[in-house]
C-alpha cells in the first residue's frame, strides 16, 4: 500500500533479525489490546460526544468512530508488516 515517502521506513543495518521481530510482535501485543479495549467500549454509552479529527473539524467522530478508524488504520499497517516478512523469508 502506497504512502508519502516521509512515512515509509528506511532500512537500518542496525537492526538485526531479532530486534525486527521482538517489534513485530510489540505492534501486534498492542494491536490485540486495542482490539480489545474497542470491543469493551462497544457496551458503554460513549457517542453523546463528538470530537474533531487530525485533519480538522469537517471531519468529526463520536468515540466509538474513532475507535473503528483506529483499528483500520492498524489493519493496514499489519498488512504491510506481514508483507516485509513475507519478503524477508520468501
Amino acid at each position: 500500500m502506497k504512502t508519502l515517502k516521509k512515512f515509509e521506513p528506511t532500512p537500518s543495518n542496525a537492526i538485526v533479525q531479532l530486534d525486527i521481530a521482538k517489534i513485530f510482535k510489540n505492534f501486534f501485543d498492542a494491536h490485540e489490546s486495542l482490539k480489545e479495549s474497542i470491543l469493551a467500549s462497544r457496551e458503554k454509552l460513549m457517542d453523546h460526544k463528538k470530537f474533531s479529527s487530525a485533519i480538522g473539524p469537517i471531519v468529526r467522530f463520536h468515540l466509538p468512530e474513532a475507535f473503528e478508524f483506529l483499528i483500520c488504520h492498524a489493519e493496514r499497517h499489519k498488512v504491510q508488516i506481514e508483507g516485509i516478512l513475507a519478503a524477508q523469508t520468501g
